[in-house]
This record gives structure tokens, C-alpha cells and sequence, in this order.
């Protein structure tokens, strides 16, 4: 008797316990969302837009959010609008148990400014898509121009699931040298602070200007990118330690195991073996 008492009163628990969820369910998807929390990683990068701007552009997308019911309201709706924002590289969308909307936004982070031959302006990101510019939030970057064919488009989502665009990257050698070059930059603390322009020349080559001195640094083709720099580096700690910054006008990395420089206001140039 005692066993059949316990069952019962198991039963009578677990129906109890089944209605009480879906009543909470039920109360639950009848609450009104009364606010939206947004969390924002801006990547290290400088903000394209704040937390009104997003509230704002999603008002606009899909008309006012706070006031309606949570049964009313598509989080994967408001997560594919985000992300179509070109500034947005990842958005999720979550409903807490007060019925407050949280967003947590990841910002797209550029690498360089692109100054195309017909003088349009864009970024590249990290992951080699294109950013348009935002007027009033300049991304302090690295400027790439001259021989630049490239022109903006938008991101196709397509992509979506690589969450980058290299790959069609590729297809423009430029354009893919170019990030190549930014890409590196970013990741090394000195050449980051030491180049603010990437030039592409009538021969296709990549030049770069550095922020200290004049020199003309002709980096050639992305072909053992890293060894070049590692080059570069040498030079900058030994050699011009040594000699000063402002002995040569030209820094040419193009040849395999040697730098050649040329001296300032003299034809003649001389070739450094590095090691």
C-alpha cells in the first residue's frame, strides 16, 4: 500500500511539476519586453556606431521591439537584420527571464583604408571583406593606394558561413597583396606604428612609407613576405642604429638575402648581405 502511495504521489508531483512549466511558459511568452541590453566588442578597433545607433536601426528595420509581447518577438529575425549592418560581423540575440532582450554585437575590425584609382574610399577587415566609410567615425588605419582597380561592394552573405571574403579576395592579387600587407602589419606592434601608407605601383609592386623618414621602402611582391620584414626589422635596429635614419632614400627588399639601399642624393648604391 505504502508503494502505490509513493507512486501516486510521484504522479501528482510530476503533473504538478509539467503544468507549473507550461503555465510559466505560457506567462512567460505573455510578458512584454520592457528594455534592451546591448553588449558591444568593438574588436580593438575604434566604434563604428554606438548603442542608440543600433536601437535606432533596428526600429527602423523591424519597427519597435520594446512594448511588444515575447511570443512577438524573432530573434533570429533581429540577429539576420544586425548582420546586415556592414559594420557587424556577429550578432545573438537572447530572451532573459525578466523579458529583457539582450544583444550581444561583435564589430567588424578593420585593417586598412583602400583609396581606390577613381578616389573611392573603403576598408578592408580582418577578414578580408569590405567596410564602406563612415562618415564622422574614422578607423585609424593604415592607408593603401595608387595602381588600385578594386571598387566597393557589398558583403554577400553567401559567404556566411566562412565569415570572411578572402577567398573572392584572391581573385583581385592587388587587392589580396594589399591585405596581406595590412594583415602582417596588424599583428606586429612595430611595423604597425612605423607604416602609414601602402602604395601600389605602376608595375604592381607594393612601395611603403613609413611615419619617421623619407625612404621609399620597395617591398615587391607579398613572395616570402615574412623574410622581408624579418629584413626590414634588421636593418632598423642594426644598420640604421649604426649609419642614421636619413643616410638612404631607398630601401629595396626585393632581392633574396639582401637588402640594397641607396644612399641619399647619390646614384651609386650599395648591397647589404643579411643574415
Amino acid at each position: 500500500m505504502k508503494k502505490y502511495i509513493r507512486i501516486t504521489i510521484w504522479v501528482i508531483l510530476t503533473i504538478g511539476l509539467i503544468v507549473g512549466l507550461i503555465f510559466a511558459g505560457i506567462f512567460h511568452q505573455n510578458r512584454i519586453c520592457k528594455s534592451l541590453k546591448l553588449k558591444i566588442e568593438y574588436n580593438n578597433a575604434e566604434p563604428f556606431f554606438t548603442e542608440d545607433e543600433i536601437i535606432k536601426y533596428l526600429i527602423n528595420k523591424n519597427d519597435s521591439i520594446i512594448g511588444k509581447k515575447i511570443s512577438e518577438i524573432n530573434e533570429n529575425l533581429i540577429e539576420n537584420i544586425l548582420k546586415e549592418n556592414p559594420y557587424i560581423y556577429n550578432a545573438e540575440v537572447f530572451v532573459n527571464m525578466d523579458g529583457d532582450i539582450k544583444i550581444d554585437i561583435t564589430q567588424r575590425k578593420p585593417l586598412v583604408r583602400i583609396v581606390n584609382k577613381q578616389n573611392q574610399h573603403f576598408y578592408l577587415d580582418d577578414k578580408g571583406v569590405k567596410i564602406p566609410v563612415k562618415i564622422g567615425f574614422p578607423a585609424n588605419v593604415v592607408i593603401a593606394n595608387g595602381n588600385i582597380s578594386a571598387v566597393y561592394v557589398p558583403f554577400r552573405r553567401e559567404n556566411e558561413g566562412q565569415k570572411n571574403d578572402t577567398l573572392n579576395l584572391q581573385k583581385d592579387t592587388v587587392l589580396y597583396s594589399v591585405f596581406k600587407i595590412a594583415e602582417y602589419l596588424n599583428r606586429n606592434d612595430f611595423f604597425k606604428a612605423q607604416i602609414e601608407e601602402i602604395f601600389v605601383n605602376e608595375s604592381k609592386e607594393i612601395e611603403l612609407f613609413p611615419k619617421l623618414g623619407d625612404q621609399i621602402i620597395i617591398f615587391g611582391s607579398i613572395e616570402n613576405l615574412e623574410d622581408k620584414f624579418n629584413k626590414l626589422m634588421i636593418l632598423y635596429k642594426d644598420g640604421f642604429n649604426k649609419v642614421g635614419w636619413e643616410k638612404y632614400s631607398i630601401i629595396n627588399l626585393k632581392y633574396k638575402d639582401q637588402i640594397v639601399c641607396t644612399k641619399r642624393n647619390l646614384d651609386k648604391s650599395i648591397s647589404n648581405e643579411s643574415n
